[in-house]
């Protein structure tokens, strides 16, 4: 399978996620199942810079979910996407 890299800042300055060409979202760190996202308090993390990454991500609709951490999710990346953008964005406020 071809991976696309992409640069995915916010957990940390040099996170990324990678996405396969059939949807596969490898998300290490990033985001989590059921809207859970990566820290960004650590020393090179940033709130708004995951919430960018956040939504580079859901712009390019991935179909699988699978974080670092937790449970893989199947055809429901989206979803799980746009809950990570609302958690971002209450913490943001």
């Amino acid at each position: 399978m071809k991976l696309r890299t992409l640069h995915t800042p916010g957990h940390t300055v040099g996170s990324i996620c990678l996405l396969g060409e059939d949807g596969s979202l490898f998300a290490g760190d990033t985001l989590f199942a059921y809207g859970g996202i990566g820290r960004w308090d650590l020393e090179t993390g940033s709130l708004s810079d995951l919430l960018s990454s956040l939504k580079l991500l859901e712009s390019l609709g991935a179909e699988d979910l699978y974080p670092g951490h937790g449970p893989a999710i199947s055809g429901e990346a989206g979803e799980h996407l746009s809950m990570a953008i609302e958690m971002a964005e209450a913490f943001h406020e």
